[in-house]
């Protein structure tokens, strides 16, 4: 016999309400982020963070679909936290994607933003072609994509921001991978960490994380540097960072360890920029640092 169990009514579930939206999306590299939230932990089911948005795949629609690249680390595809984001990449023919709101009754939904990230690319590219490819490639910085593993928070992914970090919240970072999104491939460029314990990481790339996750032990700097190949080209790296003591770097450049005059400050946020040929022939690392950045925000 098959039975059905329904909530006893007044109960917790009558406090909640869903919606799903369904997105059609083509081919493509898109950010998922939370820009507005005030989440609260619901003890009366397990503990659960609510409003909540969850990413998934469209009913019988074949996984291979799409690549989730990024997210929590628990590897579910919610968001429901300020500065959330989850990286998605649709394959190779168009996806319907199901956007799954779960809140309080009286509550509000998350303020969720689906941004196209490789349409930004190809809208700067096509804006080269237009105004002469040298000339474009020399008025911004390259593209990055900046992974922080973030102390009680995770990986977190800062595409298009000022700062990859919480910064003056007491959460550090305690492993970070660089991606160009832009005119350099993933192995063009290294970086490395160094712990409190004084650990110094060999030099990785390729988008693999440098330091430890789940470990609770926070980087107390780091360092950003190009392959030999495109630093030949005249690409530069300048950097900084952020601690938790309050203090913010001297800006230092190409494989110079950046790090707080305080021993052991744990990193709270890193500001990198990768200068093109022609912007690094004529500005020294401090002036590059000052340029005007995209806008954007890592909170």
């Amino acid at each position: 016999m098959k039975e059905t169990i329904a909530p006893a009514a007044g109960s917790i579930h009558d406090q909640l309400t869903a919606s799903v939206q369904a997105l059609i999306l083509p081919k493509g590299l898109y950010a998922f982020s939370v820009k507005s939230a005030d989440p609260e932990r619901v003890a009366e089911l397990g503990g659960l963070m609510l409003p909540a948005l969850h990413v998934g795949l469209g009913p019988s629609l074949p996984a291979d679909g799409i690549e989730f690249l990024s997210g929590r680390d628990d590897g579910a595809h919610w968001l429901y936290a300020p500065g959330d984001m989850l990286i998605a990449k649709v394959v190779d023919r168009p996806v319907t994607v199901f956007l799954t709101s779960v809140q309080a009754a009286v509550g509000q939904p998350l303020a969720v933003e689906v941004d196209r990230l490789d349409g930004r690319s190809e809208a700067i590219a096509g804006e080269a072609h237009a105004r002469g490819a040298s000339a474009a490639q020399g008025e911004e910085p390259i593209r990055l994509q900046i992974t922080a593993h973030v102390s009680n928070r995770g990986d977190i992914v800062f595409v298009d921001t000022d700062w990859a970090g919480r910064l003056g919240r007491g959460l550090s970072i305690e492993a970070f991978s660089v991606v160009p999104l832009d005119r350099l491939a993933p192995a063009d460029i290294e970086y490395k960490g160094l712990t409190g314990a004084g650990f110094e990481s060999p030099w990785l790339g390729n988008g693999e994380p440098c330091g430890t996750r789940g470990m609770g032990i926070p980087l107390v700097g780091f360092a950003v540097r190009l392959k030999p190949s495109a630093a030949a080209l005249g690409y530069r790296c300048v950097y900084r960072g952020a601690f938790r003591s309050g203090a913010i770097s001297a800006v230092v450049s190409d494989g110079e360890l950046c790090r707080s005059e305080a021993p052991g400050d744990p990193l709270e946020g890193i500001e990198l920029q990768v200068i093109p040929p022609s912007v690094a022939a004529a500005d020294s690392p401090q002036t590059a640092a000052s340029r005007p950045r995209r806008t954007g925000s890592s909170d």
